[in-house]
């Protein structure tokens, strides 16, 4: 990746305070898939801590419940308010 982004989390310029719920970690929440926390940091499962892989996601990001409700109509079995 150009400019490093991908070593963020692991220097810490990355992280996103625990606390969330602002339009940026929504928005990341809707878009990008999750990665399991067991395999990112394992010693810290079950806290409320989440990473997520938004790489080419740009796009998405911009418009998030766009995203979100094309998932859900490419899904009819999920459920999910918006």
């Amino acid at each position: 990746m150009a400019n490093g982004e991908g070593t963020l989390p692991a220097d810490r310029r990355g992280h996103t305070p625990q606390r969330g719920n602002n339009s940026a970690v929504t928005a990341a929440r809707l878009v990008c898939p999750e990665i399991p926390q067991r395999i990112w940091a394992p010693d810290t499962y079950g806290q409320s801590f989440f990473l997520v892989d938004c790489a080419g996601k740009a796009a998405e990001l911009r418009r998030p419940d766009q995203a979100a409700r094309a998932f859900l109509r490419a899904h009819p079995t999920v459920h999910y308010q918006l």
